[in-house]
């Protein structure tokens, strides 16, 4: 998926996850209570809808996507709210510290607000990168997932159906450790947003599930 070319091309208000709100992140923020004064790093930002929502809510957020035409619209949402343009171009693939502020090279927490399930398996190794080098204490995913013995048992990882022309990827809890390997969870749930329904993939049935994770006192 080219996501320069679907944000340079989809109207604002037709991009998929710019239609679905921002208050479910919100939400998510008051359940974990999550303080204001964190350093936050979101991933895979898109045009900022939920990273301005927390920055009015008081949270000290920095977006970050790989889509300059994203950037450039959040940036330019956020300067019509009266609020800091605080949004860099970065591929959450492959990290750029000079991209982020000094206080976000190390944030206390990174949200990866379902960005992860669109990247394919050859860029998790990357994304891991990215991971241990920030070195959050906390951090906050939204995915797709299944059972790990539905994964086990299917073989697969990827939904039959694309929503707007992107594949989505899914995992399973085994998976995500493998992932966020430095980490333990926290707290995690199934999501009970927008997407409340799972998805039959003819043999595999997947949901979206939100993990809150927490840095392994044994890594530092």
């Amino acid at each position: 998926m080219n996501f320069e070319q679907y944000y340079s091309t989809t109207p604002y208000r037709q991009i998929l996850w710019n239609r679905l709100g921002d208050r479910e992140i919100l939400d998510v923020f008051h359940r974990l209570r999550v303080p204001r004064n964190l350093s936050i790093l979101s991933l895979g930002c898109g045009t900022g809808q939920k990273d301005l929502a927390c920055v009015k809510a008081g949270y000290r957020i920095f977006g970050t996507d790989i889509s300059p035409t994203a950037i450039a619209t959040a940036k330019l949402l956020a300067r019509k709210s009266g609020l800091p343009p605080q949004f860099g171009i970065m591929d959450s693939t492959r990290i750029r510290l000079g991209v982020l502020p000094r206080a976000w090279r190390q944030p206390n927490m990174v949200v990866d607000w379902q960005s992860l399930h669109n990247m394919p398996k050859i860029l998790h190794r990357g994304y891991r990168r990215t991971i241990e080098c920030l070195r959050p204490r906390w951090i906050l995913v939204r995915t797709f997932s299944a059972t790990d013995q539905e994964c086990r048992r299917t073989g697969r990882r990827t939904l039959g159906s694309t929503i707007s022309g992107i594949r989505r990827h899914f995992f399973s809890l085994e998976d995500l450790q493998k992932i966020y390997r430095a980490y333990v969870p926290v707290s995690v749930w199934e999501d009970p947003g927008y997407y409340h329904k799972r998805f039959l993939d003819g043999r595999a049935t997947t949901k979206l599930t939100v993990l809150f994770l927490r840095r392994d006192q044994i890594f530092g």
